[in-house]
């Protein structure tokens, strides 16, 4: 009972299976393809004698929302001459949803009276798919010799994909005489939107001939994407005949050279350094440029152009994006002026050399300190220090102090104090003390102190007058003052 239920679901399962295979590959090819497109041929005139020509309209839609690069050619096809009108209509752009029409020529090569029925290939040179057409055909019977031998010559082109402008390169074009004739001044001819040469053969019955064309580009050639065809010119009875390859796409490829020149001018303290990048190739340079900074050399610069400063490796740098054009340069400025940063250090050490040549060699302050008070009366300590900061010696120093009338010397002097050598007294009653030293050694100080006492109680402070010091300095005579000092009480 459980293996016929198993087997008769197993029968339901297959036939479900089916529908829906059925099903699925009614859909697909109900999808439009996206690479499809319609060719139509509709015949102008097909019925022809063979010093005619057939006409037909062919239409090719692009019903899809993709364009198409479309090339026509009948590769099978011997003894007939099959072309479009004009000849650049081999190859064909189609905008997405729309259509052209194309005017195909049949021409009699050698080829018996008789109904024909011809391939013409459309194909879609992306995705590679061809959509093929057969065109009816009546030669009508005629005994001209010139019917039975028309030219016909078959013609292929090679040419590299990818050109480098920088180098050369071949073009090879493959002649083939299809008729049992001789041609000679037979010329093949290359044409792009860049290029266009050509060249002079001979064809001998039934030959096959390989043209090779060595071609250069301009160095500076830009880069794009071009078509070429091979186009050979037969003169024969009065007439020329035209036959063309299908047509080859190439592209020239970009590619950059930088050059890179580099000159210094050097002047007093200050420098110019020029950097040129030159682009010798076919299309734009990007790069970045960095020039090694330091902090101090930083604040004497200028760069033209604008640079900005960026931290690489704890180190400082100044920074161009550059885009330099094709066949172009760009030149960077570095300017260095240390002028003025020399003029102020040469100002600051002819101050400082002034200084130390123009200064007192000697220091003479003046200073005093209360003591106390005795009797309402206030005693101070007054303090001459004296130092020799040369390293020369001093000769014939006099040293003289000035005591004003409210005060006078205590002639009590400690023990090992310089007492003066003269004590006198002037008109305006200030007392006059002197002191008499016979060398100061380099570098020597000394300090002198005396005790004074005021005949009046002083109320808020006492000025003591300046001191000064003679003193003979290689041999001149010089004089230098002390500070006055003010002391509060």
């Amino acid at each position: 009972m459980w293996g016929a239920m198993g087997a008769k679901n197993r029968d339901v399962d297959e036939r479900g299976f089916r529908i829906g295979l059925v099903i699925l590959f009614l859909m697909l090819i109900s999808l439009p393809s996206v690479h499809s497109f319609q060719v139509l041929v509709d015949p102008i005139k097909y019925a022809i004698f063979p010093n005619e020509t057939a006409l037909y309209n062919l239409t090719i839609i692009n019903d899809h929302t993709v364009e198409r690069y479309l090339s026509i050619s009948s590769p099978d096809v011997l003894d007939w001459d099959i072309s479009t009108i004009p000849r650049s209509d081999y190859y064909i752009h189609l905008l997405p949803n729309s259509s052209r029409s194309v005017i195909i020529a049949v021409r009699h090569l050698y080829a018996s009276p008789g109904q024909y029925l011809l391939s013409i290939d459309v194909s879609d040179d992306k995705n590679g798919m061809a959509v093929e057409k057969r065109i009816p055909v009546s030669l009508k019977s005629s005994s001209s010799r010139y019917a039975k031998y028309s030219p016909s010559i078959s013609v292929s082109l090679e040419i590299t994909k990818m050109i480098d402008p920088r180098n050369p390169f071949s073009a090879y074009v493959t002649l083939k005489n299809n008729v049992p004739e001789n041609y000679s001044g037979v010329e093949v001819r290359l044409k792009s939107g860049i290029i266009e040469k050509s060249k002079t053969v001979n064809l001998v019955r039934g030959e096959s001939k390989r043209v090779v064309f060595t071609l250069n580009l301009p160095r500076n050639q830009p880069p794009l994407g071009d078509i070429m065809v091979a186009e050979v010119y037969l003169p024969f009875n009065n007439r020329t005949f035209v036959f063309t390859s299908p047509p080859q796409t190439f592209r020239v490829i970009p590619f950059t050279e930088l050059k890179k020149e580099e000159k210094t001018e050097k002047g007093l303290f200050k420098s110019h350094i020029s950097l040129i990048f030159s682009n010798s190739g076919n299309s734009i340079r990007e790069t970045v440029v960095r020039k090694r900074v330091n902090f101090f050399s930083r604040m004497f610069m200028k760069v033209s152009p604008d640079a900005r400063l960026a931290t690489l490796e704890g180190r400082s740098y100044f920074v161009w994006d550059l885009n330099i054009p094709a066949g172009g340069q760009v030149k960077i400025d570095i300017f260095t002026n240390y002028t003025s940063f020399v003029v102020s250090l040469i100002v600051l050490l002819l101050i400082v050399v002034s200084y130390f040549y123009f200064r007192s060699p000697v220091v003479l302050k003046k200073s005093a300190s209360f003591i106390g008070s005795k009797n309402s009366l206030t005693e101070l300590k007054v303090r001459l220090f004296i130092r020799n900061r040369t390293g020369h010696t001093l000769e014939h120093i006099t040293v003289v102090d000035k005591i004003p009338p409210i005060a006078q010397i205590e002639k009590a002097f400690i023990v090992g104090t310089l007492k003066p050598s003269r004590i006198s007294s002037t008109p305006s009653k200030n007392t006059i003390l002197r002191w008499e030293i016979p060398i100061f050694e380099p570098y020597e100080e000394r300090i002198i102190t005396y005790n004074i006492k005021s005949k009046l109680t002083i109320i808020g402070g006492i000025a003591l007058p300046k001191s000064y010091i003679t003193f003979t300095f290689k041999g001149k005579k010089r004089r230098v003052r002390s500070n006055t000092f003010v002391l509060s009480v």
